[in-house]
């Protein structure tokens, strides 16, 4: 499991606001046609488990 480091992970979102924004906007689109339908909340829980 790659973990990123922490200290990468905190951002300014008065900085930032616009760009999190559009990234949120086009979330839906770019993963609307995706047909697989498998589960990733072990691999999810397993990482979230290591960074704490």
């Amino acid at each position: 499991v790659f973990l990123p480091c922490p200290d990468n992970l905190i951002i300014n979102l008065r900085e930032r606001e616009e760009l999190i924004r559009d990234l949120l906007a086009q979330l839906p689109s770019k993963f609307n046609g995706t047909h697989d339908t498998n589960s990733a909340l072990g691999a999810g829980l397993q990482a979230a488990y290591k960074l704490m």
